[in-house]
């Protein structure tokens, strides 16, 4: 990049009018600051350890100022130059740099210089003279000193850029090349759940205005996103009054929200309606139920109206779905039950995080009753609560089906709380209907005028009324097809026409699979695998099968979710434990194209990972079905520790150690788990991991026998005689017996007298007679089968004894005195 800058530095100063000259190199100076300061900002999130005004950057950088670029600088350079030294140097000194200047005066003089005359005061030749004199100069100084932050963007043409470190390449997505230049930042903004980066090409002659979108994985958006899942406590002052509430809300969907005028008002007059225990909110697919909802229900809580009748104290939002992979393979939820139970689960999670064996019901009544006594001792009644269920059409499929859940949606708003439902079917019960229809022509057109603005469509903006009106004729009046088109034809120019062909002709569910060509471009090789596998695996997963497919080709799962919400390839239902993901059906023959096209070496790759992740599927539906036995029971009570066991009672060590890897972080608080892997470990010669491990099963459980004691015999195994003997006394002060105790000690003091650098003889002799004498205080004092026991002592004496022998000093012998032979005496055996 420092190379293209100072082509752009040299162009500016050959430029003809001295105005233009001056006002160019600004635009020069603003870029070199603005990479600089997004590079640190991105550098210094992933590799330091960033001071407490870290915190304010994120917000100032959206929108900044020169002044915040230098800002950001100063903060954010100090720590990084522990894993980066050198960094910047004579960004805040210039001595030893062979210049007068450091780089934050000459960047603070610029900006000052700027603002005195071309901000704030009077723009004359005499400034301009002066000024065109030492800029050049100063900003080439500038370039010189910020190379260390000046990153490299990937491609001629779009794309974003890399920051090399010591450490490894940093992604700094919001600097970006548009159709081929580089692209200035004027602000970045969140439309609805899309972030934008707007700016203008960095060209002397015609710079084109540039809107980008960024995805929620870069760094700066991701410091500033906040999962709309988590619950948050809400204080709304209404009519002088505050109004308390806790929420758990996706944000609006949408910034540009037009018409449904009519369905807001029914929405308010069943809201206030207290005899309407339930509402149902229905409509085809895409006609924008869900963003109606959200658009309602969010604009009355920022801004809820005068003389408001209900106000409740908890409103859960949930959304269904009817299938997934799980360790079973493709599990069919069975009718409405499987969802709903879930639904109800996940709202008792608000008060019990951790549901016990008696939640695990299928019988919906008996939960229903359940979640509403649980809220009931809070006291929290069916009035206090608004649950929404969104695309209800998932949980029932054949007619008694849909009946079931007619009932069981009528109990839950009569005994649970009152009820908001979003479903493509009119569903069959007791409740306000509210039907969304398309939208008018006059409405749409109105809402697509909106949407090119906001996305600089200029196409459409350019169209008249009578045409927009027909797009949205064509398009059935949805919304989201609207949104998509002036997107389309924002992002890559073309005309009205080949916009509408491009959703017409490929047009999938909702979205249209025309996005998905744009997205897979933009994708990381090895997300782009993961899409692939997934494909391959059924296309609607669970959260662990997704877990295996990302480690198959080495991708970090939070940031594939990211790519995948930003390719909207598919959905993805929250359960707050776990959730579920599933691909279009557009998307799966997008990527059955891909994969074809692919080379023969490449879907051999794919093939054997998809191979590998299934193998695993199949053990972990024996695991879940099977049982294990061991001493300790409570270990194994999921389904990845099980198949650790089996995979360890086929000795296949590698194999168990994956799979109790996996059964750590889904148990991550099982002390006993932590516990028996440890020693699996130690008993395989993994002596440092297993210590890592009993330090955990030991920091969960502090006052757990089995774990101090493990933590023991792993340290005595390393002859580390200290830490074995506080930790085995302290497993024996816990009810661990007297005689295994004692064993280990003796372990720990001959594994010493063992060690390669054990080079005293006398010393390794003094560990070897203190090891027998703890091997003869090691006898069982209860009677019982002590074989195993008496077995690993016997081996231990032996061991002790060739110590000893090994170890004794050898006689010299004087030449002078003869030795006489002694007739040899058969020793006595220890």
């Amino acid at each position: 990049m420092k190379a293209e800058l100072q082509k752009h530095l040299s162009n500016a100063c050959f430029l003809e009018e001295q105005g233009h000259q001056y006002g160019y190199l600004l635009s020069v100076f603003r870029y070199i600051l603005q990479v600089s300061a997004y590079s640190a900002f991105e550098a210094s999130r992933s590799l330091a350890e960033p001071p407490e005004q870290f915190a304010d950057l994120p917000r100032k950088l959206l929108q900044p100022a020169d002044g915040d670029f230098v800002y950001a600088l100063d903060i954010c350079i100090p720590p990084l130059t522990a894993v980066m030294p050198g960094l910047c140097k004579g960004w805040f000194d210039s001595r030893g740099t062979g210049r007068t200047e450091s780089g934050r005066d000459i960047a603070n003089s610029i900006i000052s210089k700027r603002n005195d005359r071309v901000g704030h005061g009077v723009f004359d030749l005499q400034s301009i003279h002066e000024e065109l004199e030492t800029l050049p100069s100063r900003i080439e100084a500038l370039i010189d000193i910020l190379y260390d932050l000046l990153p490299e963007i990937k491609g001629s043409s779009e794309g974003f850029a890399e920051l090399q470190t010591p450490v490894h390449a940093i992604p700094v997505e919001i600097v970006r090349r548009h159709r081929g230049e580089l692209v200035l930042v004027r602000k970045i903004e969140c439309r609805g759940s899309v972030w934008r980066l707007k700016g203008q090409a960095l060209n002397p002659k015609h710079s084109k205005p540039a809107q980008i979108e960024i995805s929620d994985k870069c760094g700066l958006i991701s410091e500033l996103t906040q999962k709309s899942t988590d619950l948050a406590a809400r204080n709304i002052l209404i009519d002088d009054a505050l109004w308390r509430t806790t929420v758990q809300l996706p944000l609006r969907q949408t910034q540009t929200f037009e018409g449904r005028g009519d369905e807001i008002v029914s929405l308010k007059e069943w809201w206030d309606d207290f005899d309407s225990r339930a509402c149902l909110v229905f409509g085809e697919g895409g006609i924008g139920k869900t963003t109606l909802v959200l658009e309602f229900l969010n604009d009355l809580l920022d801004s809820p109206p005068s003389g408001l009748a209900w106000k409740p104290e908890l409103i859960f939002f949930y959304s269904a779905k009817l299938t997934r992979w799980g360790v079973a393979g493709m599990e069919q939820i069975g009718g409405i039950n499987a969802n709903v139970n879930e639904a109800l689960r996940s709202l008792a999670r608000v008060l019990e995080p951790r549901l016990g064996v008696d939640w695990q019901s299928e019988d919906s009544r008996s939960l229903i009753s359940k979640v509403a006594t649980l809220f009931g001792g809070v006291g929290l009644n069916r009035d206090d609560l608004l649950f929404v269920l969104d695309n209800t059409e998932t949980l029932a499929r054949t007619s008694a089906e849909e009946t079931g859940l007619g009932k069981t949606l009528r109990e839950i708003s009569t005994k649970v709380g009152r009820l908001l439902v979003t479903s493509r079917r009119r569903e069959s019960f007791e409740c306000a209907q509210i039907p969304v229809p398309p939208l008018s022509e006059d409405v749409g057109a109105m809402l697509l005028q909106k949407l090119a603005q906001d996305y600089e469509a200029s196409a459409i903006l350019q169209a008249g009324d009578p045409r927009r009106r027909k797009i949205c004729r064509q398009f059935g009046g949805k919304p989201i097809l609207l949104d998509v088109l002036a997107r389309h034809v924002a992002n890559t120019g073309c005309g009205i026409e080949d916009g509408i062909a491009a959703i017409l002709s490929q047009e999938r569910g909702d979205l249209g699979a025309f996005l998905f060509a744009d997205a897979w471009k933009r994708m990381e090789p090895e997300f782009r695998d993961v899409f692939l596998a997934l494909g391959q695996l059924g296309g609607a997963v669970s959260d662990q099968m997704l877990t295996w497919a990302c480690d198959e080709f080495t991708c970090y799962a939070p940031n594939w979710l990211s790519a995948f919400e930003e390719t909207r390839f598919g959905s993805l239902v929250d359960y707050g434990t776990h959730f579920d993901l599933s691909l279009d059906s557009g998307a799966r023959e997008f990527l059955a194209a891909e994969y074809d096209a692919l080379k023969s070496t490449d879907r051999q790759r794919i093939a054997s990972a998809v191979g590998r992740i299934r193998k695993k599927n199949i053990q972990a539906i024996s695991a879940a079905e099977g049982r294990v036995s061991d001493r300790v029971i409570e270990a194994f009570r999921t389904t990845a520790a099980k198949a650790a066991k089996l995979a360890a009672s086929r000795r296949d060590v590698d194999e168990a150690i994956r799979w109790y890897e996996e059964a750590t972080i889904a148990d991550s608080a099982n002390a006993a788990l932590f516990d028996r892997y440890a020693w699996y470990l130690m008993v395989n010669d993994r002596l440092e991991k297993a210590a890592v491990v009993s330090r955990k099963a030991i920091e969960i459980e502090p006052n757990d026998s089995d774990c101090q004691f493990t933590a023991g015999m792993i340290a005595a195994r390393k002859g580390n005689i200290s830490e074995a003997d506080s930790l085995l006394n302290r497993a024996q002060e816990l009810g661990k017996a007297p005689h295994l105790v004692s064993l280990q000690k003796a372990r720990a003091r001959l594994e010493r007298a063992v060690q390669p650098e054990q080079a005293n003889d006398a010393e390794r002799r003094g560990l070897a007679q203190e090891a027998i004498s703890l091997l003869g205080a090691s006898t069982p004092s209860s009677r019982g089968n002590h074989e195993k026991h008496n077995l690993e002592k016997a081996k231990l004496l032996r061991r002790c004894y060739g110590v000893i022998e090994t170890s004794r000093p050898i006689r010299k012998l004087s030449v002078e005195t003869p030795v006489k032979s002694k007739p040899r005496v058969k020793a006595d055996t220890p």
